[in-house]
């Protein structure tokens, strides 16, 4: 009976560690989906910058 526990214990860690892999994969999506949002912001902003630029060189030459 000892032994069916000790099974029943090692089965219910494994569990609880896959558990735990599982939250790790899922908190890395969400990060990784938010970089990618971050970084469209940040690609928005620099083409806007770029823009502002050269509509500002313009307005110098004029």
């Amino acid at each position: 009976m000892v032994e069916i526990q000790d099974h029943y214990d090692v089965a219910k860690e494994m569990e609880m560690s896959l558990l735990e892999l599982h939250q790790v994969f899922l908190n890395m999506v969400m990060m990784v989906e938010t970089q990618g949002e971050q970084k469209d912001d940040i690609e928005h902003h620099v083409i806007n910058a770029a823009h502002y630029v050269n509509e500002g060189t313009k307005n110098l030459k004029m």
